[in-house]
């Protein structure tokens, strides 16, 4: 069985690096992307589990992403979670699987994650069965 996996997006390394560090002990595959036009390749070719978008560190607002995202039916179906600070969430279009505030991703990314990634019918039990 191949290991679920994540993309992180964004440019903050500090913040990339700590939630590459979370998700491999979580058993995931870490793919990262620091631009948009990088994510939405590797969205469609590698069709990853589960997309984590910090949303205050990318180079269009989230509501672009997600339309961009929605309009290919390659990478539609990819649940999103957002990580966004209090200006940024009032910027997000249609509704992702999650918004995270930068406050709380200790406490929520992890179990948001999960949720997103079992529900997907790729994914057979064999992710974060902690």
């Amino acid at each position: 069985m191949t290991k679920p996996s994540i993309l992180i997006v964004g440019n903050d390394q500090s913040l990339q690096k700590t939630l590459t560090e979370l998700f491999r002990v979580e058993g995931l595959t870490v793919i990262s992307a620091a631009r948009v036009a990088d994510a939405l390749l590797i969205m469609r070719e590698k069709s990853p589990d589960a997309v984590v978008l910090d949303a205050a560190n990318i180079e269009i607002d989230a509501r672009e992403f997600r339309n961009r995202q929605l309009a290919d039916d390659r990478t539609a179906g990819i649940p999103l979670i957002l990580i966004t600070d209090e200006a940024a969430s009032a910027r997000i279009g249609p509704k992702p699987g999650a918004v995270i505030p930068k406050r709380a991703v200790a406490r929520e990314l992890v179990p948001a994650v999960r949720q997103l990634v079992r529900a997907r019918p790729s994914v057979e039990g064999n992710l974060m069965l902690k």
